[in-house]
């Protein structure tokens, strides 16, 4: 059974002025008493070993986590 908690990775496709990335988006989800708690960011260039997470947007990349996360299959994620 998956869990909604702990490690995950989804790919995405990142712009800016002057290039377009795939990328590999990684993040923790952890629940925190009431709330769940998002750390461990990391966005990477698919298949490299280039890392963009301190570069990037992250209101932009924060709002294509929490979709993620908002389109999991809940079902899936038992009781937590």
């Amino acid at each position: 059974m998956a869990s909604k908690y702990g490690r995950h990775a989804f790919d995405a496709e990142l712009d800016c002025e002057w290039m377009t990335a795939d990328v590999d988006i990684f993040f923790t989800l952890s629940n925190e008493g009431e709330y769940d708690l998002i750390t461990d960011q990391e966005v990477k260039i698919s298949n490299t070993n280039i890392y963009l997470t301190k570069y990037v947007n992250w209101d932009y990349v924060d709002g294509l986590i929490n979709e993620f996360i908002a389109n999991g299959d809940h079902k899936d994620y038992g009781d937590g």
